[in-house]
């Protein structure tokens, strides 16, 4: 349900954006979500079609790019898939790694007209 608020919250900023960019209608709307993101693409995209009707969204396209996670080592700075740094940094041995990417939710871009 926590997906219900996240694209209320996606909706409002892009409806802002369009606003300020004195756009007519949202035509597509691209969101980037962490491959480790506990949201789900379907749930947003079932709030989207209740909350967009009425709004210059309605009927834009919605888009998702998923990031795939990464580690960095504190020590060498390189970043490492979660299959990588299972066993620490393989480049220098490091053993605490730093979530890098993978948990990423936000509007990536709007287009409109």
């Amino acid at each position: 349900m926590h997906e219900l608020g996240i694209t209320e919250n996606l909706l409002s900023l892009a409806l802002e954006q369009a606003t300020q960019a004195q756009a007519q209608r949202i035509t597509k709307i691209e969101v980037l979500i962490g491959q480790d993101s506990d949201t789900s693409e379907e749930s947003i995209r079932f709030y989207f079609d209740l909350l967009a009707p009425g709004t210059i969204a309605e009927g834009a396209t919605l888009s998702f790019e998923r990031v795939a996670t990464r580690f960095r080592c504190p020590h060498c700075q390189r970043l490492l898939s979660p299959k990588e740094a299972s066993g620490g940094c393989s480049n220098c041995g490091e053993r605490h790694l730093e979530l890098a990417a993978g948990k990423e939710l936000y509007l990536k871009s709007i287009d409109v007209e």
